[in-house]
């Protein structure tokens, strides 16, 4: 009889796993911790055959799941100085190499979870380690290595030679001027051709369409890989616009990005790296069950 209610109690604890779910200006994500063995090992359980790819797309689902952009578990780190290595999945299940606002996401949860334990927040992503830091409500983090293939870029959709910025921003974007950009869903049709353009096979690409409002300031709204539509922030899109702006208007000043969710501000640093700051909020904590994995 013992021994069938540890059984039971053991079959209870793996039927369900924590988790947070966190926002970027819009841009939410689901964060697993599994720093510890023990999360590790109650992770692969509660999965059983079901893969993490699947995992995300279960979960992502806004009406079947908890619902958000993407999901990440949070692994320990192989590269010496990294505070946490992440293992990231759209809500599609693919992988993107880099997420800036699920970046700033993860520097607001290491500093109120104590996982830094005081020293520089450092997070391992496939693009290289990006360095964050929480002042008050905002979140900041710096990234190096943005890559600009081409300013004048023309593709060509349908009879139309629409004519953008290809820069790789931690992911590739495709930043092209319009106007009321915030009215998108006219342009989904449009945004979903240029993503699979085969100019940009075979990763593909984001598209960011911007509208310059002011001195340094614009507004944006990005169509995702791996979300295959358009989402409320997209930080690596205000990035990507805020860049393909400086370089074409000669600047270097601060740009700040007005998306639908909410606010960002892009800022180049002195040594060449370029800043994303703005809002992360925690939504919940909470756990899930394992009947999402049958649905």
């Amino acid at each position: 009889m013992k021994k069938m209610k540890q059984k039971r109690k053991m079959e209870k604890k793996n039927n369900k796993i924590k988790f947070t779910k966190m926002s970027g200006a819009g841009n939410d994500f689901i964060i697993i911790p599994a720093l510890k063995d023990a999360d590790q090992k109650a992770i692969k359980k509660f999965l059983g055959k079901v893969s993490r790819e699947d995992f995300a797309l279960k979960m992502c689902h806004r009406q079947l799941g908890i619902g958000a952009d993407g999901l990440l578990f949070l692994e320990k780190p192989d590269v010496n100085g990294a505070s946490i290595r992440w293992d990231f999945y759209n809500s599609d299940g693919s992988r993107p190499e880099m997420c800036a606002n699920a970046s700033r996401c993860v520097v607001r949860y290491l500093v109120e979870e104590k996982i830094s334990n005081g020293k520089p927040l450092k997070i391992q992503t496939p693009f290289g380690v990006i360095h964050g830091r929480k002042k008050k409500d905002l979140v900041t983090i710096k990234i190096p290595k943005v890559s600009i293939f081409d300013l004048k870029k023309k593709v060509l959709i349908g009879n139309e030679n629409v004519e953008g910025g290809w820069i790789d921003s931690g992911v590739p974007h495709f930043v092209v001027r319009a106007r009321n950009v915030h009215e998108h869903h006219g342009r989904i049709a449009k945004a979903a051709m240029l993503r699979n353009h085969p100019y940009f096979h075979p990763r593909g690409t984001n598209v960011t369409f911007i509208e310059e409002i002011g001195k340094n300031e614009l507004n944006a709204v990005s169509f995702e890989r791996g979300v295959e539509n358009f989402t409320l922030a997209c930080g690596t899109g205000a990035v990507a616009a805020a860049i393909y702006y400086c370089k074409i208007n000669g600047t270097n000043e601060p740009v700040k990005i007005n998306m639908p969710g909410g606010t960002l501000a892009v800022g180049l640093t002195s040594e060449g790296d370029v800043e994303l700051t703005g809002p992360a909020l925690r939504v919940c904590d909470g756990v899930v069950h394992r009947e999402v994995l049958s649905v």
